[in-house]
Protein backbone atom coordinates (compact mmCIF):
# COMPACT_ATOMS: atom_id res chain seq x y z
CA UNK A 1 0.00 0.00 0.00
CA UNK A 2 1.28 3.67 -0.49
CA UNK A 3 1.01 6.02 2.36
CA UNK A 4 0.71 9.14 -0.09
CA UNK A 5 -2.41 9.43 -2.26
CA UNK A 6 -3.37 11.58 -4.90
CA UNK A 7 -5.68 14.81 -4.39
CA UNK A 8 -9.06 13.31 -6.00
CA UNK A 9 -9.85 14.80 -9.59
CA UNK A 10 -6.75 16.37 -9.88
CA UNK A 11 -2.40 15.42 -10.97
CA UNK A 12 -1.14 16.51 -7.67
CA UNK A 13 0.01 14.39 -4.60
CA UNK A 14 0.31 15.16 -0.98
CA UNK A 15 3.27 13.72 1.11
CA UNK A 16 2.50 13.32 4.84
CA UNK A 17 5.40 13.59 7.73
CA UNK A 18 5.06 11.59 10.66
CA UNK A 19 6.87 12.44 13.52
CA UNK A 20 8.04 9.80 16.05
CA UNK A 21 10.08 10.42 19.26
CA UNK A 22 11.13 14.06 17.69
CA UNK A 23 12.08 12.05 14.26
CA UNK A 24 10.49 13.41 11.27
CA UNK A 25 10.24 10.43 8.18
CA UNK A 26 8.61 12.07 5.93
CA UNK A 27 7.06 10.21 2.65
CA UNK A 28 6.49 11.23 -1.03
CA UNK A 29 4.49 9.55 -3.55
CA UNK A 30 6.30 10.86 -6.10
CA UNK A 31 9.86 9.04 -5.22
CA UNK A 32 8.47 5.45 -5.92
CA UNK A 33 11.22 4.37 -2.18
CA UNK A 34 8.54 5.76 -0.27
CA UNK A 35 6.00 3.44 -0.96
CA UNK A 36 5.79 1.17 1.91
CA UNK A 37 5.68 -2.70 1.63
CA UNK A 38 4.06 -3.90 5.06
CA UNK A 39 5.91 -1.85 7.29
CA UNK A 40 9.77 -2.82 5.89
CA UNK A 41 10.59 0.83 6.05
CA UNK A 42 8.26 2.53 8.63
CA UNK A 43 10.92 1.78 11.30
CA UNK A 44 14.24 2.15 9.48
CA UNK A 45 16.34 4.41 12.11
CA UNK A 46 13.16 4.96 14.04
CA UNK A 47 12.87 3.77 17.88
CA UNK A 48 10.74 1.94 19.85
CA UNK A 49 10.42 3.35 23.73
CA UNK A 50 10.98 0.00 26.04
CA UNK A 51 7.04 -0.48 26.79
CA UNK A 52 5.64 -0.77 23.79
CA UNK A 53 8.36 -2.58 21.85
CA UNK A 54 6.82 -6.38 20.20
CA UNK A 55 10.08 -8.13 21.33
CA UNK A 56 12.31 -6.18 23.25
CA UNK A 57 15.85 -6.14 23.76
CA UNK A 58 17.38 -8.23 26.30
CA UNK A 59 20.35 -10.14 28.23
CA UNK A 60 21.18 -13.73 26.44
CA UNK A 61 20.23 -15.15 29.91
CA UNK A 62 16.51 -13.76 29.47
CA UNK A 63 15.84 -14.97 26.09
CA UNK A 64 11.88 -16.22 26.15
CA UNK A 65 9.34 -15.79 23.37
CA UNK A 66 7.00 -14.41 26.26
CA UNK A 67 7.40 -10.67 25.55
CA UNK A 68 6.61 -9.53 29.70
CA UNK A 69 8.95 -11.96 30.77
CA UNK A 70 12.09 -10.80 28.34
CA UNK A 71 11.06 -7.03 29.26
CA UNK A 72 10.69 -7.79 33.26
CA UNK A 73 13.93 -9.87 33.42
CA UNK A 74 16.35 -7.36 31.59
CA UNK A 75 14.49 -4.63 33.52
CA UNK A 76 15.79 -6.57 36.77
CA UNK A 77 19.04 -7.84 34.88
CA UNK A 78 20.29 -3.36 34.32
CA UNK A 79 19.06 -3.10 37.86
CA UNK A 80 21.06 -5.86 39.29
CA UNK A 81 24.17 -4.67 37.57
CA UNK A 82 24.00 -1.07 38.66
CA UNK A 83 23.20 -1.93 42.26
CA UNK A 84 26.89 -3.98 42.30
CA UNK A 85 28.63 -2.14 39.96
CA UNK A 86 27.27 1.66 41.33
CA UNK A 87 30.30 3.54 43.31
CA UNK A 88 27.81 4.39 46.01
CA UNK A 89 30.89 5.60 47.97
CA UNK A 90 31.17 8.49 45.52
CA UNK A 91 28.49 10.33 47.27
CA UNK A 92 30.04 10.15 50.96
CA UNK A 93 33.55 11.40 49.19
CA UNK A 94 31.69 14.57 47.34
CA UNK A 95 29.86 15.36 51.23
CA UNK A 96 26.63 14.19 50.04
CA UNK A 97 23.83 13.62 52.29
CA UNK A 98 20.48 11.57 52.11
CA UNK A 99 18.92 10.14 49.37
CA UNK A 100 20.62 10.40 45.95
CA UNK A 101 18.60 10.55 42.67
CA UNK A 102 20.68 10.23 38.94
CA UNK A 103 18.25 9.71 36.08
CA UNK A 104 19.71 7.97 33.21
CA UNK A 105 18.11 7.63 29.75
CA UNK A 106 20.31 5.63 27.06
CA UNK A 107 19.32 3.70 23.86
CA UNK A 108 19.69 0.23 22.98
CA UNK A 109 21.23 0.13 19.20
CA UNK A 110 19.50 -2.39 16.74
CA UNK A 111 23.20 -4.27 17.08
CA UNK A 112 22.49 -4.47 20.84
CA UNK A 113 25.05 -2.07 21.81
CA UNK A 114 24.42 0.59 24.62
CA UNK A 115 24.57 4.51 23.13
CA UNK A 116 23.57 7.72 23.84
CA UNK A 117 24.18 7.73 27.24
CA UNK A 118 22.72 10.72 29.23
CA UNK A 119 22.65 11.26 33.35
CA UNK A 120 21.06 14.42 35.29
CA UNK A 121 22.41 14.17 39.07
CA UNK A 122 22.93 16.49 41.63
CA UNK A 123 26.34 16.75 40.83
CA UNK A 124 28.60 16.20 38.24
CA UNK A 125 30.50 13.08 39.50
CA UNK A 126 27.59 11.30 40.19
CA UNK A 127 26.68 11.70 36.60
CA UNK A 128 29.82 10.66 34.81
CA UNK A 129 29.61 7.40 37.20
CA UNK A 130 26.52 6.50 36.45
CA UNK A 131 27.39 7.02 32.71
CA UNK A 132 30.13 4.98 32.97
CA UNK A 133 28.23 2.23 34.66
CA UNK A 134 25.46 2.12 31.82
CA UNK A 135 28.08 2.20 29.02
CA UNK A 136 29.61 -0.97 31.14
CA UNK A 137 26.46 -3.25 30.64
CA UNK A 138 26.96 -6.05 28.36
CA UNK A 139 26.46 -6.33 24.40
CA UNK A 140 21.89 -7.65 24.74
CA UNK A 141 19.54 -9.00 21.67
CA UNK A 142 18.57 -6.26 20.03
CA UNK A 143 14.61 -5.43 20.14
CA UNK A 144 12.66 -5.99 17.17
CA UNK A 145 9.57 -4.01 15.66
CA UNK A 146 7.96 -5.36 12.78
CA UNK A 147 10.64 -7.84 12.34
CA UNK A 148 13.21 -5.49 12.09
CA UNK A 149 15.78 -4.90 14.56
CA UNK A 150 15.18 -0.95 16.12
CA UNK A 151 16.80 1.38 18.52
CA UNK A 152 15.05 1.08 21.76
CA UNK A 153 15.23 4.14 24.62
CA UNK A 154 15.28 3.06 28.11
CA UNK A 155 15.09 5.42 31.16
CA UNK A 156 16.62 4.09 34.64
CA UNK A 157 16.40 6.14 37.51
CA UNK A 158 19.09 4.99 40.10
CA UNK A 159 18.27 6.32 44.12
CA UNK A 160 20.98 5.35 47.04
Amino acid sequence: DYINRKVPGTDKYYKIILKINGKSIEFDSNRPETKLNKGEQMFNGVEVPFYAIEYAPTFPECDSELNEERKKCTSQTISRFVNRNFNTELAKDLNLKGRQRIHVIFKISKEGDIIDVKARAPHPELEKEAIRVINALPKMIPGEQKGKKVNVPYTLPIVF
